[in-house]
Order: C-alpha cells, then sequence, then structure tokens
C-alpha cells in the first residue's frame, strides 16, 4: 500500500505528467486534475499503474468558479480519507498569456486558493504534517523583472500579503512573458508567505524552477527534458516531515536552493 498520495495540478501533459510517471514509480497515489475530466481520465488511463491509484478529478485553475469547487467538494475528502498517507499539493498547472488577469488568475491566484485551502483542511481536522509545491521558474527571478515591479515590491519593505500578491496590477504593455515573467515572480513571494501559514500544521511550502523543459509552454528547443525538470519536485515530495520544515519557504532549482531575490538572470 502507497504511504505517499499526492495532488497533480494539470497532471496530463507536460511537467505534471512527467511528475506523475515519476511518482507513480515510487510508489505515490495520485489525485491527478485537468481542465476536463475526460482529459484527466485519459492521462490517467496512460499512466495506469498496478501498483499505485490515480484518481483523475476535473480542476480548471484559469476558472475561480472551477477552483472553488474543487476546494469545496473534493478536497475536504482527499484530506478526510487519506489519514494514513502524506499528502502533498503539487500546483503545477500555470500558463503564458498576453491578458494580464488570466495569467494571473491561473499562476498567482489558484495556487494561493489551493494551497490555503489546503493547510485549512489540515487545521479543521487536527492533522499535522503535509507539503504544498508550486511551479516557478528562474524567469522569477530578480532579473526578469521591470523596475517598476522592483520598486513597488522594495515600497512594500517585505510586508507584503498573499492578498496583495492575489489582487497585483500591471498595466504595462509588455508581451506575455514579462506578465509571465511577473506572475512566478510573485509565487516566490507566495511561498514564502504560505510557508508561515503552513508552520503550525508542519506543512512546508516550497516552490520550484523546473529549468526550461521540452513541453508545450517550453518547446522542442529547450535544453531540458521535462522528466529532469520533474525531478526536483518529485524529489520534494518525499522528503520527511522533518527535513521539509527544514527548507520551508525555499524555491529551489536541481535541488538546491535558488536564490531569486538577487540573481540578475533566469
Amino acid at each position: 500500500m502507497s504511504s505517499h498520495l499526492t495532488i497533480i495540478t494539470g497532471g496530463n501533459r507536460g511537467l505534471g505528467y512527467s511528475l506523475a510517471k515519476t511518482l507513480l514509480s515510487q510508489n505515490h497515489s495520485l489525485i491527478l486534475t485537468a481542465r476536463s475530466l475526460e482529459k484527466a481520465k485519459q492521462a490517467a488511463q496512460s499512466l495506469q499503474s498496478s501498483s499505485a491509484s490515480i484518481t483523475p478529478l476535473e480542476l480548471d485553475v484559469s476558472c475561480q468558479t472551477s477552483v472553488q469547487s474543487f476546494i469545496t467538494s473534493h478536497l475536504p475528502q482527499i484530506i478526510s480519507q487519506n489519514s494514513d498517507k502524506f499528502i502533498t499539493l503539487v500546483n503545477n498547472a500555470g500558463i503564458m498569456e498576453k491578458q494580464w488577469d488570466i495569467t494571473r488568475s491561473t499562476n498567482v491566484i489558484a495556487p494561493a486558493d489551493l494551497s490555503r485551502a489546503f493547510i485549512k483542511e489540515f487545521e479543521k481536522s487536527g492533522r499535522k504534517g503535509g507539503r504544498i509545491v508550486t511551479l516557478s521558474s528562474g524567469l522569477g527571478n530578480k532579473g526578469c523583472q521591470s523596475q517598476e515591479t522592483l520598486k513597488l515590491l522594495a515600497d512594500k519593505q517585505g510586508k507584503v500579503t498573499v492578498e496583495e500578491l492575489k489582487a497585483w496590477k500591471d498595466t504595462s504593455d509588455e508581451q506575455e512573458t514579462a506578465k509571465y515573467n511577473l506572475s512566478k515572480h510573485l509565487v516566490n513571494y507566495l511561498t514564502g508567505l504560505l510557508a508561515e501559514e503552513g508552520k503550525p500544521f508542519q506543512i512546508s511550502v516550497h516552490a520550484v524552477d523546473p529549468g526550461w523543459c521540452q513541453t508545450d509552454m517550453g518547446g522542442p528547443n529547450a535544453t531540458d527534458s521535462a522528466e529532469s525538470g520533474a525531478d526536483s519536485t518529485a524529489w520534494l515530495a518525499n522528503l520527511s516531515v522533518e527535513e521539509g520544515l527544514q527548507h520551508t519557504g525555499v524555491v529551489f532549482k536541481a535541488r538546491k536552493e535558488l536564490p531569486w531575490r538577487t540573481m540578475d538572470h533566469a
């Protein structure tokens, strides 16, 4: 019987699919979500392993109604019915879009809301020991942000809140890459804030820069395979409670801490 359960958003393709394959080989049970139940079922069928179970569920992280439906209809049961398993939430699904509101909803608001709901379920049940991992990017590093963004965050003097990150405005005319960069910079800040919220329940919170991977978003010329991009997330999902808490709030790349606040490049 598996002792680990991992929830993967956007698990039907790309990094999420590669992560699912890796974790199945390590005997994790999975909750695999996709924008449609049919896509989730197709992915689950192609991944199906006799040694661990896969439950496909619908979750469109670009749609706040879908996110809230998942939080109310599925998350409480997932937590309560798996008291014998160590549960990890992986906020994998992401998007690169021209419209900031869509990018923000998918890359910032959904991970924030899902993570907080995950923590809340632990609080309600009195449960201790869990993990949250959100996919970030090297494009979220300091050197990939506009001077306006860096000044606004500096003016907060380290006191930015989760609600402020969720409501962050971007009024620039920059292309979608810059908006993606901003969303991942905010994810890195979000990771630190959620780490504090998770500590009372021994939930460690991390982000991962997977590198430039050969996925639909990364393209065929990317330098890293999807399998290698999933490695750090799989590694984090297997850490003990104590090991996770030692590194809570940290952004990782290739299993090492990433100094994203000071790096001048991706």
